[in-house]
Parts: C-alpha cells; structure tokens; sequence
C-alpha cells in the first residue's frame, strides 16, 4: 500500500475500528488507544505482507489486540469484593438497613451454591486466597475461577432478591 492509499484506508476504517473497541471495553480512552495500537501494528505489518483484504486484516489485528488488552487487565485484578457487592448483599430489616457481616452471609449461603460455586467463594472468601492460587489448587486456569466466582456472585443475588426480608434468609440459617 502507497501512503496516499493508507490514509485513504484510516480515514475510511478508523469509525468502525474505534466503535468496535468502544462497545467491547466502554471506556473512549481505551478504545482511541486500542485503535491505534490496531493502525500501528496494521501500518507495521501490511509493508511486510500481502493482503487480499485490508479491511478483514485490520479486523482481525484489532481482534488480537483486544485480547492482549484483556488478557493484561484481568491478570492484573483479584476481583475482590466491590462496594456495590456490599451493598447487594446487605439485607433490609424493616425501615433501617443493616449491613451484616459479608463472610459469614457468604458462609450462611454456601450451602445453596451449587458445589463448584461453593468451592470458589470457600477458597476465595473463608480462606482468604488470591484467584491465581485457587486457579492452581483446583488444575484450573484464572479465567474459569473469575468467571465462577461471578457466576456464585449473580446466584447470591438471585437467593437474596427472592428472600422476603421480614424473613430474611440470614435469621431462618441461625435456627439450623
């Protein structure tokens, strides 16, 4: 590609790059970052090969780079427990809200996880480990300790949204 045609080529691509990596990662700066580490890398390699189709290389860069940028960012987080976890998983009582202990309703609920889910939040939160040990513990990769991890997190709420709080699933545990 002569110069003059790969300007032609970012002028006509750099909307649909960008958006693509906007609507992934939901962040503007990111997404101009991406996209041009995307132009640098297509600008990089198109001299050194031969493309049929610019427009599915340059696509399939930005496919690469994107799962270089998440592979970065999620090694990198433990996924702790967030406020807005918090704040799900406190229980209303009455007109005043009070925030119970999140380990020991982590605990009271362990019980109705399924057992994979159970497993994770038991490692995670009663034995305090990071997601790379339990990944190490279990034979299994981060990605699928995080992801259950989340999956646990989204039961939780589903069991807490179905609870009627004048009978609160913290008070009906104590009597077991």
């Amino acid at each position: 590609m002569t110069s003059e045609e790969l300007s032609y080529f970012y002028e006509t691509t750099v909307g649909p790059v960008y958006r693509y990596f906007f609507y992934k990662v939901l962040s503007r700066e990111v997404a101009e970052d991406l996209t041009s580490q995307t132009f640098l890398r297509f600008a990089k390699e198109i001299g050194e090969k031969e493309v049929k189709d610019a427009k599915k290389y340059l696509f399939g860069i930005a496919k690469f780079v994107l799962l270089d940028y998440l592979r970065v960012k999620y090694k990198r987080s433990e996924y702790p427990i967030t406020e807005a976890d918090e704040e799900l998983l406190s229980i209303e009582d009455g007109e005043t809200q009070s925030n119970i202990d999140i380990v020991d309703l982590l605990i009271r609920l362990l019980p109705r996880l399924p057992d994979k889910q159970k497993n994770i939040l038991e490692l995670r939160f009663v034995h305090k480990k990071t997601i790379k040990e339990i990944a190490e513990q279990l034979g299994k990769d981060e990605n699928y300790v995080s992801t259950t991890q989340k999956r646990a997190f989204h039961s939780i709420r589903i069991l807490l949204s179905c609870t009627d709080t004048s009978t609160n699933i913290v008070e009906d545990n104590k009597d077991e």
